[in-house]
């Protein structure tokens, strides 16, 4: 096979025409032989240019220490790092060098010394920003609109974005996070895996969660990210490594991790993932009737098969124009039925009964005379709209409340109370009475089971507590005086003591007139600050009703001065996530976006990393 000739080390900063040298960096022509002299350009680049040629040189010294690697740095290197030391120090040889003719792969050199510009930061955030493939930076087009829009300002080559602001960009957020933390209060944690849709490649994800406590408003950072192939990989090291990384004190500062998949240390409480509980509902309703669900789905599908074959035929457009975007209902969930979410169920059921799609696909199937079209049974049918009607009363009592930034763990105990509530009325009638009570049966005692197991979770009744969409109504006995209990020593310490401001008395050659007026009328009234009072305080919060469409952001910083102890103590709990956040799949796949080469998962995950930090710290 044919090896495609390498670029120059200087196409950075160099074009070449003929037996000249373009500068990308000003308009200069410089001699640039196809013999390999490459003395003129390089005089060019280090006395015109002279960051260009800083850079230039950290560069080299990065492909100088990969080609001849210490003991040291071989016996520690990965497999990966050791595939990358096949640099070689050649004049036609560029940092990226094929190592593989079959898999085209590409192993570039990095060095840790180098910080990142303004203009560097710049064009990171943009790629990072909109998922650019970073490799567009050399495209020619672009290059040339860019320098008739701004004349002057240059990209860099792909390497220099790759292999030196990479990791400086991730070093800045890195540090910028651990500085956020360590003035954090209490942080929650989410351990969470997925596919990346690669067989055989999944993925999992450490994000950290607090509370602004002067604001009130949530943050969120990825602490971690990491491909594995192998699930021995990842277990309770690896969510303590990225503790331990950013200093995160497990004692003072973890209120808790939502963790389904992999075991943590004894000392870090689990907290419940919401979705995950909800996701089981479907299951229980499909006990015993997995043969409907697979009819469901078939229906689904043929529809979607039917619609993409004939959709574009005016003939048949009155029998396909139901229209549903591949968001709506994944083909993958529908495939693998173990993945689908509540909500995929909730979807399923709403294309079959709500849309018609089973009535439209029986009438498509008639007209075209198809034979072995699926359709459901009315018995199949009623039971379908029973399963349909439990699910909607979910997502009624899941959207009922309004959430600033994402639902937070207090909507938890009251969602569930709520949705017991509404599910022990639902009706049940017909000839199909035995088997819909049964399944009505089933969900209401799951349900009652998960809901002791929240309503006995302390770190869940606090947050719950300080919530003033629901505060104290929720519970099966008043949680009051538990507080009281656990947090009358932090009032007594932090809030009690201020009882007195003392006055400094002023030199007399400084009072004026008016001073000296009031001092002849007697000395006056010590001021008076009146302590806080933690059982005032709660005994004022739980006075109000509660109102599941206040904000509670808006409330703690209106109330602050009236109830500044509970504000307090709201702040370390009100950031707490009801759920695992799903995200790990979509950071490898935006990672992939901007760096799509093959087996070079590291440098994905270090893009989908800076990707994620970037978008939730508002860097764009």
């Amino acid at each position: 096979m044919d090896r495609k000739r390498s670029r120059s080390k200087y196409s950075a900063y160099f074009d070449r025409d003929g037996e000249m040298g373009l500068c990308r960096l000003c308009p200069s022509k410089i001699p640039w032989s196809k013999s390999g002299g490459t003395n003129c350009i390089r005089l060019h680049l280090a006395t015109k240019h002279p960051v260009e040629m800083n850079e230039f040189k950290l560069l080299e010294e990065a492909r100088a220490k990969m080609s001849r690697p210490s003991v040291e740095d071989f016996n520690n290197s990965t497999i990966e790092n050791s595939l990358s030391s096949i640099y070689v120090k050649e004049e036609n040889v560029d940092l990226w060098r094929e190592n593989s003719e079959e898999s085209n792969e590409k192993y570039p050199a990095k060095n840790p010394s180098y910080k990142h510009t303004d203009q560097d930061q710049l064009v990171f955030e943009t790629i990072l920003g909109d998922r650019w493939p970073v490799e567009n930076v050399e495209g020619e087009f672009f290059r040339r609109l860019l320098r008739k829009l701004r004349p002057g300002f240059e990209l860099k080559s792909v390497e220099h974005y790759v292999n030196l602001v990479l990791p400086s960009f991730r070093s800045s957020l890195e540090s910028r996070i651990l500085t956020d933390l360590k003035f954090a209060g209490k942080i929650s944690l989410v351990f969470d895996y997925g596919s990346t849709g690669i067989s055989g490649l999944d993925c999992v994800s450490v994000m950290a969660h607090w509370t602004n406590s002067a604001t009130m408003e949530p943050k969120s950072a990825l602490l971690e990210f990491k491909t594995f192939r192998n699930p021995a990989e990842i277990g309770p090291q690896f969510l303590n490594s990225a503790i331990s990384k950013f200093q995160i004190s497990r004692q003072n500062q973890i209120v808790g991790v939502i963790n389904e998949n992999a075991s943590t240390a004894d000392e870090i409480p689990i907290l419940p993932n919401f979705e995950g509980i909800l996701d089981k509902i479907p299951r229980i309703l499909y006990t015993n009737h997995w043969n409907l669900l697979a009819k469901q789905k078939s229906i689904l599908l043929e529809y979607r098969r039917l619609q993409n074959l004939h959709g574009s035929n005016p003939y048949y457009a009155h029998f396909l124009n139901i229209e549903f975007s591949e968001s709506d209902l994944s083909s993958e969930s529908l495939q693998r039925p173990e993945f689908m979410s509540w909500t995929d169920h909730w979807g399923l059921l709403y294309f079959l009964l709500d849309t018609q799609i089973s009535q439209v696909l029986s009438n498509f199937c008639a007209t075209t005379k198809q034979a072995n079209c699926p359709e459901l049974t009315p018995d199949e049918l009623l039971i379908s709209k029973f399963m349909y009607s439990i699910l909607m009363e979910i997502k009624s009592a899941r959207n009922s409340i309004r959430n600033q930034s994402y639902p937070t763990a207090s909507v938890i105990i009251p969602t569930l109370r709520v949705l017991l509530h509404k599910l022990e009325g639902l009706e049940v009638s017909g000839n199909l009475s035995d088997t819909t009570s049964f399944i009505k049966s089933q969900v209401i005692s799951d349900l009652q089971n998960v809901s002791t197991i929240c309503q006995n979770n302390e770190i869940l009744k606090i947050a719950t507590f300080f919530d003033p969409r629901f505060r104290d109504r929720y519970f099966f006995e008043s949680h009051k005086e538990k507080i009281i209990a656990t947090y009358r020593e932090f009032a007594d310490k932090n809030f009690e003591n201020k009882l007195s401001i003392k006055e400094e008395k002023p030199n007399q050659m400084d009072l004026s007139s008016f001073d000296l007026f009031l001092q002849s009328q007697g000395p006056s009234k010590p001021t008076e600050v009146p302590g806080a009072n933690l059982e005032k305080e709660i005994a004022e919060y739980l006075q109000e009703e509660p109102n599941s469409q206040l904000n509670p952001i808006d409330y703690w910083i209106f109330n602050q001065s009236k109830l500044p102890i509970l504000k307090t103590l709201a702040a370390q709990f009100s950031a707490i996530p009801a759920s695992a956040n799903s995200k790990s799949r979509k950071i490898y796949e935006d990672g992939d976006k901007i760096f799509s080469m093959k087996n070079m998962d590291s440098i994905k995950e270090d893009f989908g990393f800076c990707s994620a930090n970037s978008e939730v710290d508002g860097v764009f």
